[in-house]
């Protein structure tokens, strides 16, 4: 009957083990699909910034092209 009991001790352990096994592997595949899409909003928003700075360049080089024709008037 001891026997058993330890028999049966070490088949839950190995069940718990196996469980929480398939627990991590499951959470670090939701942690790696996260980071992928963490760097993929990155990337947008860096996109968003670069065009944004071009813009910002080209209105700034507008206006002060403006300024010049009202100064000259």
């Amino acid at each position: 009957m001891l026997t058993n009991i330890g028999t049966d001790g070490k088949q839950t352990q190995k069940r718990d083990f196996w469980s929480k096994r398939r627990r991590l592997s499951s959470y670090t595949a939701d942690v790696q699909c996260g980071a992928s899409g963490s760097r993929s909003d990155s990337s947008l928003v860096l996109s968003a910034a670069q065009l944004l700075t071009g813009e910002s360049s080209q209105l700034r080089a507008e206006v002060s092209k403006f300024l010049k024709s009202v100064r000259a008037t």
